[in-house]
Formats: C-alpha cells, sequence, structure tokens
C-alpha cells in the first residue's frame, strides 16, 4: 500500500505505527517515510505539527525513527501516558461501514504490565508500568459500544496484569448504567498477567 502511494504521490509522507512497525522498525522503513514508536497518541499530534512547520527538525520529536541520508535515526522515548490522560483519550470511532460488520468490540482497560515474559510484546510496547483508565471511561464505552449496535453479542475487555479495574467497570457499566444491560455471559474478560519465566 506504501509502495502504491508513492507511485501516485512520489512527494507524499507515510507514517506507520503500532506494534509491528514499533518492534521491526528497519523492515518497515524500507517503505514508510517515519514510524511511530509504542504509543502515539501524542506523538502523532506532535509529528503533524512538525511536519507542517519544520520538518528538517524530525530529530526534536520523541518516539520516532526515519531514515535521514541513508541512515535510520531513533529519536528519544516517549514518556508513557499517565493514568489521567489514558482515561481522557477520545474513545474509538465506528464509521458507518464497520457499524454494519462488527459484532464483537473490545475495550482496552490498562495498558503496560511489571512483568517482562519472554513470549509477550505488552512491555516493549507500552512499558513495565501498569496503568489503568478510570471506570467511568470504561463505562462510557461500554454505553457506546450498545448505542453503536444492539445486536454486538461479545465485548471483550482486556486488562494486562490486573483484571480487578476491569471488573469494577463492568459491573458498573453492566448494572448500573446502561438502559438494556448486558449480561454476564456476553462479556468475555480477556485477561493477559504475565509470569516469570
Amino acid at each position: 500500500l506504501a509502495k502504491r502511494y508513492k507511485k501516485i504521490n512520489p512527494k507524499g509522507i507515510v507514517i506507520a505505527g503500532g506494534p509491528d512497525p514499533t518492534f521491526r522498525k528497519e523492515d518497515w522503513l524500507e517503505y514508510v517515510d517515519i514510524v511511530v514508536i509504542g504509543e502515539g497518541e501524542k506523538t502523532i499530534l506532535e509529528l503533524m505539527n512538525k511536519l507542517i512547520i519544520s520538518p528538517d527538525k524530525l530529530i526534536n520529536v520523541k518516539g520516532i525513527s526515519f531514515k535521514s541520508n541513508g541512515k535510520i535515526k531513533v529519536t528519544k522515548p516517549r514518556e508513557l501516558l499517565s493514568n489521567e490522560e489514558l482515561s481522557k483519550l477520545p474513545h474509538p470511532y465506528y464509521d458507518g461501514v464497520i457499524r454494519s460488520k462488527v459484532k464483537v468490540s473490545v475495550i482496552e482497560t490498562s495498558r503496560g504490565c511489571p512483568n517482562d515474559c519472554d513470549f509477550c510484546g505488552v512491555t516493549e510496547f507500552y512499558g513495565r508500568r501498569y496503568r489503568i483508565k478510570s471506570e467511568d471511561y470504561v463505562t462510557d464505552e461500554l454505553k457506546r459500544i450498545k448505542k453503536i449496535d444492539p445486536a454486538i453479542e461479545v465485548i471483550m475487555i482486556t486488562a494486562f496484569g490486573s483484571i480487578e479495574s476491569a471488573i469494577e467497570a463492568v459491573k458498573k457499566g453492566a448494572y448500573h448504567y446502561i438502559t438494556k444491560p448486558f449480561k454476564m455471559n456476553e462479556i468475555l474478560l480477556t485477561v493477559k498477567i504475565g509470569r516469570a519465566h
């Protein structure tokens, strides 16, 4: 896709982010111009402003990787978002096409994990500091999902490292603040708990 875009728009800038580009920066930079490393919410905003105002100073943007004169540059790491910042992030946007197809929804309740298991990429991407979104944030997301499509049958709650906050949010959202409550068997808690190896 990046190659096809560049063929049509040679001066265009292609930015990639997420786990795979974060873990395989060198491979991705063969096709894209910039890789956003790890959490990208703050980085992408600063990066877009920098590309508009002073694109020659990308080295000052934390949490990115790019090529300069044929060499790969990696900037200083971006600070992890705090609990408060996570709880203020915009909720995911679902357009009409997605709404018509989604029957399973995922809610992220936390990021990071205090463990550092060899088989897991959570700590490399989200850090070893466990951070949680507020119960109100998760409750609001449950409400939004039900409004998007009442036919959604499964809600997957991701909780890295701990499940207590996720359970409290589910209880609050499922039984107290939703007009047509979710049944607990409609909510699948997917818990990723690291163990030392």
